[in-house]
């Protein structure tokens, strides 16, 4: 959600800092959201990436009423460029049987062996739970003066995160997943396939570190540690 903040505030030099450096309010993430009519049962994180409104990149995402190019769109620019922030908010995403991974029936690649096939989009919880964090963002801009805000729709027509995960999720029941807890594939033990595809569900939260624990538990498994 890009933000226009009020003329009577500091500037947000939305150009400055490096990516890492963000600002994160924590309170609603995970189990510590509060209870909801909306039904959300998983909270998120709501950041503000510093540097992360380059022209150009802004330049992608103007709200509707302004000139995509011209006078017009110059002096938009230039009256109200340091005054951008943009509020993020990284959802958990619960499973859903509309969400799977097979093997396409016709694309192939130059071996001769079908390509991956990915099949997604989004649930009405999905939905509901970016419904309720664009209501408390907009909360937040209120109390920072904004003069201007728009948003994007709740349930895009692309993929707007990296953090793929699930593709071999793991499980007890060989019938409904591909690896063990341990990451050891049903169908061919001994083989072992970590990663965020292990993931059943995906946290608020970037999965790294999830990995990293999830790689020492199978390294583990594999010296008879547990």
């Amino acid at each position: 959600m890009p933000v226009l903040v009020s003329n009577d505030g500091e500037p947000t030099n939305p150009f400055m800092g490096s990516l890492q450096a963000s600002s994160v309010i924590d309170d609603y993430s995970s189990e510590l959201i509060p209870d909801n009519d909306q039904g959300v049962l998983w909270g998120s994180p709501r950041n503000t990436w510093t540097g992360d409104l380059q022209p150009i990149e802004v330049n992608h995402g103007l709200p509707r009423h302004v000139p995509q190019w011209g006078l017009g769109f110059k002096h938009w620019i230039a009256e109200n460029y340091l005054k951008f922030t943009r509020f993020y908010s990284q959802h958990s995403s619960l499973p859903s049987r509309r969400a799977y991974c097979d093997l396409d029936p016709v694309v192939r690649d130059q071996f001769g062996q079908p390509a991956l096939r990915i099949t997604h989009d989004w649930t009405d919880y999905d939905r509901r739970s970016v419904e309720y964090f664009m209501g408390v963002k907009r909360s937040i801009a209120r109390e920072m003066g904004v003069v201007d805000h728009w948003e994007d729709s709740p349930t895009p027509h692309y993929h707007v995160t990296v953090h793929d995960a699930g593709v071999h999720r793991m499980g007890d029941d060989p019938k409904t997943s591909v690896t063990s807890k341990f990451g050891e594939v049903h169908e061919c033990g001994g083989l072992y396939a970590v990663g965020g595809g292990q993931f059943p569900t995906l946290a608020a939260y970037n999965p790294t570190e999830t990995i990293m624990a999830m790689a020492y538990l199978t390294s583990d498994k594999i010296l008879g540690r547990v």
